[in-house]
């Protein structure tokens, strides 16, 4: 029992520390991960930047939080969901500088979305990676309004009756953002043969600000190989419905002469970059990214140049 106490007391003191130390240099607190079967989360005190690389062999999603301590999580876990087999947590300090790495061993390469959630970082694990995407994953790293062409099918379809979550907007005839609830219509078609449809299905969805979500084949399952060789439109009796433009991001960093920097190593030799400040939960963040992309399959060939290129980015939409 005195043991357990002293042990109890020690983590304490530690957690403790660690809390003083981050409060005092206002770094963030990496507080918790926890693992809810293809999601895992990251629960610090307030958003931090960060980077992600997938690590091929073994597998693994190595996310990289800058100026950020550890408190009191634990350094390893194992067996923790049917994809992720175990979890290991860092901490190391550049010129006195704190980073938690933490690393999620897999199953198999995976795609995966970082998307942030108050303070937790949240890791949404997809389908498996396969072809130039796994090949190029490297190792971790030091750190219009008109209507557009129909999208390319997301990549994560590829399975029949296997859902893929769909970002679109949607604004009347005006060109103005529509919200409330309405009538979306999805059709694939074979690329080279736009007069024959594949699939569709009508979804009522909620739009906020003309901003929507939805989830395709859910109630109807997608054909085999939906996502290559094929083109998705959207259409709404409402007004004019697309997908939202696809940008790659190379970072998200805290300090914008970090982004900055990164822009610069970068592109010679992916092209142009931009630096975009967002607001997360009332905290700076400055992301590197390229683009904007009209279709996905654009979106992942810039980022298999990116990973060409020793960096592991991610698509996101606007």
């Amino acid at each position: 029992m005195r043991r357990m106490l002293l042990g109890w007391l020690s983590a304490a003191c530690v957690a403790a520390a660690s809390s003083a130390r981050a409060q005092a240099a206002d770094y963030a607190v990496l507080q918790d991960v926890q693992v809810l079967g293809r999601r895992v989360v990251l629960k610090l005190s307030r958003p931090a930047g960060f980077r992600t690389a997938m690590q091929p062999t073994p597998p693994a999603l190595v996310v990289t939080l800058e100026e950020t301590e550890i408190a009191q999580v634990a350094r390893e876990k194992s067996a923790i969901s049917a994809v992720v087999e175990g979890l290991e947590s860092s901490q190391v300090r550049i010129d006195g500088v704190p980073r938690a790495r933490v690393t999620i061993r897999l199953d198999a390469i995976r795609a995966y979305t970082p998307l942030w959630s108050g303070g937790d970082l949240v890791l949404e694990l997809g389908e498996l990676m396969s072809g130039k995407a796994a090949a190029a994953a490297p190792s971790p790293p030091a750190a219009t309004k008109a209507p557009a062409p129909p999208a390319s099918a997301p990549a994560g379809a590829a399975a029949a009756g296997r859902p893929w979550r769909f970002k679109g907007r949607l604004t009347d005839p005006s060109g103005k953002p529509l919200s409330g609830t309405h009538p979306v219509t999805f059709r694939l078609r074979p690329a080279g043969d736009a007069s024959k449809e594949v699939w569709s299905e009508t979804l009522q969805v909620r739009v906020s600000d003309g901003v929507f979500w939805a989830v395709l084949g859910r109630t109807k399952p997608l054909p085999p190989g939906a996502s290559k060789g094929h083109k998705l439109s959207v259409e709404s009796p409402s007004g004019t419905a697309k997908e939202s433009l696809f940008w790659v991001q190379a970072g998200s960093l805290p300090k914008e002469e970090r982004a900055l920097k990164l822009k610069g190593e970068l592109e010679p030799k992916v092209g142009k970059l931009e630096v975009r400040k967002v607001e997360v939960a009332g905290a700076p963040v400055y992301r590197v990214l390229a683009g904007p992309f009209e279709d996905r399959a654009s979106a992942e060939a810039a980022l298999e140049k990116l990973a060409a290129a020793g960096t592991q980015g991610l698509i996101i939409q606007d």
